[in-house]
């Protein structure tokens, strides 16, 4: 099953502020590749006391959720955990 990746307007203005083009292009690579083949560093974060699921991408953490009857994933936040 291929996924659709969807971004929040949250997610798309840290994506846009990231400090390095390459680094951006390893994070859309990442989420391509999870979309396409679920493969992926994903973990189970607790952040301000929520249970989040994050695609880690050192040293950045996606923040997403996935709908499995809509078949997407939709990415919420990127945040740098160094």
């Amino acid at each position: 099953m291929t996924w659709t990746v969807e971004w929040t307007a949250f997610a798309l203005r840290d994506f846009y502020a990231l400090p390095q083009w390459t680094t951006a292009a390893r994070i859309d690579e990442a989420l391509q590749r999870l979309a396409s083949t679920a493969q992926g560093d994903l973990r189970r974060m607790v952040i301000d006391g929520h249970t989040e699921t994050a695609l880690l991408v050192p040293p950045y953490s996606v923040l997403l959720s996935r709908d499995k009857r809509r078949g997407t994933i939709v990415v919420w936040r990127i945040v740098r955990y160094a």
